[in-house]
């Protein structure tokens, strides 16, 4: 009996079993054509941290967040690449493309803003 292999636990055999599912689905996204545009809004959205973050959150947060990182929210330049607006730019500051990152962080129209919130936080 001491000459054989000795059994894998049934805990082992499953963590083995679950880390090379996740490894053939991370290949498997990863030559994807989705995988390069992912990357290119946030490399992070393959971690498995921010898989654990986004399942502790409710699904309608989850959708909102993923929607909000990938630009698919109502800002002037995804409403004009679906055709419901006439421009892309800003209509405050009419400079940049209005997205997230420009409302956020770019837009001299809402400095006054920003400086509050990092204020207040």
């Amino acid at each position: 009996m001491c000459r054989q292999d000795v059994p894998a636990s049934r805990s082992a055999g499953w963590q083995e079993h679950m880390n090379a599912l996740n490894a053939k689905v991370m290949e498997m996204f990863m030559e994807s054509p989705r995988c390069p545009r992912i990357q290119k809004i946030d490399p992070s959205m393959l971690l498995l941290r921010f898989r654990k973050t986004m399942s502790q959150l409710l699904r309608h947060q989850a959708i909102l967040l993923v929607q909000f990182r990938r630009g698919h929210v109502p800002m002037q330049k995804y409403l004009y690449r679906i055709g419901k607006a006439e421009s892309s730019k800003c209509p405050t500051c009419k400079t940049d493309d209005k997205t997230v990152h420009h409302l956020l962080l770019m837009c001299p129209a809402y400095m006054e803003q920003r400086k509050q919130l990092a204020t207040d936080l």
